[in-house]
Formats: structure tokens, C-alpha cells, sequence
């Protein structure tokens, strides 16, 4: 069965419901998480920052899963051993990137088929979804880095706009974008989450849907 976690941010204290409702995914007894980064983290600070926040509740193995300057081929069937992993936040394309050049993808859809739940955040969240043309609308995007056509990991059929303000006028761009590219796209806050467990997905938050016409 499927099981993903769609989020737009991710902290200590950032939402009990939410803690709650991810709590509820990660098996009780003997649950190892693996830590993706979009880009290494030398000193380990954004690893450091959500290994306190799943300690919180309650998973203590920890695997830090470098795909950029720091990979290590050797690590690859240790990944699959977990029983989470963490997509992290950053940059969409490069993190896509590396996830393409070092064949993470096909690990991640093979840890997906298997049961395992992965959570995405922001970033993490985006390359879940069939492309990362949205991030056109989070910046200037330069189509000369993008790898191919954006093509994503393709787990779900829809893309996610993280950190959305409630700005209405960013709300018409979105939307004009869902249109123009055939594709549903969830508009969510810091403080939302969408839940997917095998065909079923609920959300949490004022997430808005922008329907593909």
C-alpha cells in the first residue's frame, strides 16, 4: 500500500496535529528513518534539526543518506532496510538531479511499492508529483537546469505549492498554471499536510485545490 506524507514545512511545535497524524504512520517498535537532503549538509544542521523532531516522537535509528558531494554507493541496501524516509527541503531541481544521476529514484519507488512510508517536505515534496514546473512560480526558473523536461518521481498525479502566504494574486498564477498544464496542484501553509494511504488521501489545513480546468 501506499503510504506518502506531502508537507510544505516541518519543526518541533509546528503543528500537535500533525505530529500526531505522522506518529500514527511510523511503526511503534523498531522504526529506522533515513534522511535525504537535497544537497549535502556538512555539519549536519538540517539533519540534526529533524533528527530532534522524530525523536519526539519516538524513532531513535537514524540513517543520513548523502546523494550529493558525500554518496556512498555502499549505503544503498541500508536504505531500503528503513522503514522511513525523509525527502528534505531545498531546491527541486537539484535535488532532482542528484536523485536521477545516482539512480535514487528507482530506490525510492521500489521503497514505496514495499510498503515504506516516505515523507516529503517542501522541495521533497515537489518531486513527488509527475514534474517540477511549479517551481516557475516559486522563482525564475532557468529551463537550461532543469534535468530534461522536470520530470519527477511520478508517486503521485498531482503537484504541491508549498509555502503559500494566502496571497490571492500568487492564488490566480497557480491556478493559471494547474490549467495550462493539465495538472491538479494543492496551494498549502507551513501548517498543512496531505496524507496519501494506499487510494485514500485526506489533507489537513486550508489547502486549496486548483483544478486542471
Amino acid at each position: 500500500m501506499k503510504r506518502l506524507i506531502l508537507l510544505s514545512e516541518l519543526s518541533i511545535n509546528l503543528s500537535k496535529v500533525i505530529d500526531s497524524e505522522i506518529k500514527k504512520r511510523i511503526p511503534a517498535n523498531g522504526a529506522k528513518l533515513a534522511y535525504i537532503p537535497s544537497a549535502s549538509d556538512r555539519q549536519r544542521a538540517y539533519f540534526y534539526k529533524m533528527k530532534d523532531y522524530y525523536q519526539s516522537l519516538g524513532v531513535h535509528d537514524f540513517l543520513y543518506f548523502d546523494i550529493d558531494e558525500e554518496y556512498k554507493e555502499e549505503l544503498r541496501m541500508e536504505l531500503l532496510m528503513c522503514n522511513v524516509i525523509h525527502l528534505s527541503g531545498g531546491d527541486p531541481v537539484h535535488f532532482l538531479k542528484n536523485i536521477i544521476r545516482n539512480d535514487i529514484d528507482k530506490l525510492l519507488t521500489q521503497f514505496v511499492r514495499e510498503g515504506g512510508l516516505l515523507i516529503g517536505v517542501s522541495a521533497g515534496a515537489i518531486i513527488m508529483g509527475p514534474n517540477i514546473r511549479i517551481i516557475d512560480l516559486l522563482r525564475e526558473a532557468d529551463e537550461a537546469t532543469m534535468t530534461g523536461d522536470g520530470k519527477a518521481l511520478g508517486l503521485v498525479d498531482f503537484t504541491t505549492f508549498p509555502h503559500w502566504s494566502g496571497d490571492e494574486a500568487l492564488l490566480a498564477q497557480v491556478k493559471d498554471f494547474a490549467i495550462k498544464n493539465k495538472i491538479k496542484v494543492y496551494a498549502y501553509r507551513d501548517r498543512d499536510a496531505i496524507f496519501i494511504d494506499g487510494n485514500n488521501l485526506a489533507v489537513l489545513g486550508d489547502i486549496l485545490v486548483a483544478n486542471e480546468r
